[in-house]
């Protein structure tokens, strides 16, 4: 996912474009927000392949939840 928000900053100038011709927003606002946006998102959750919180889930005594790894 980070190899692809790599690709999405290279061609900003070009995504941007196709953006403004297929919703009709402004070049500067999809140039400025819509695609860094976007690559933002695919490095956060990128970020997520490699995380372990070690949360447990309380649920209610008459239930059972497990986590496999």
């Amino acid at each position: 996912m980070n190899k692809l928000a790599d690709l999405v900053d290279s061609e900003l100038e070009t995504l941007a474009t196709i953006e403004t011709l297929d919703n009709g927003k402004p070049l500067p606002v999809s140039r400025g927000i819509y695609v860094p946006h976007f690559s933002e998102v695919l490095r956060y959750y990128a970020g997520y392949a490699d995380k372990d919180f070690g949360k447990v889930t309380r649920v209610g005594p008459d239930m059972l939840a497990y986590t496999l790894k």
